[in-house]
């Protein structure tokens, strides 16, 4: 896995992509939308952020994501 430099900033924003290794014609994300946005509540109770955007689609995620102050 690739060392990537990170700026962490109390209350950064950040945007990352999420995608499967055998991506083609994976529908995964969209037939379980319901799933991702409950695992993502569940998170965000441990560890405080904010979605600024999120765009689900039938092969990948992207996320814009502000940080907690805290």
């Amino acid at each position: 896995m690739p060392n990537y430099r990170r700026h962490r900033i109390k209350g950064g924003c950040y945007f990352f992509t999420i995608n499967f290794l055998e991506r083609h014609q994976n529908q995964f994300f969209v037939q379980n939308v319901d799933v991702l946005r409950d695992a993502v509540k569940q998170v965000r109770l441990k560890h405080p952020f904010h979605t600024d955007a999120w765009v689900v689609l039938p092969e990948y995620m992207h996320y814009i994501w502000t940080l907690s102050q805290g």
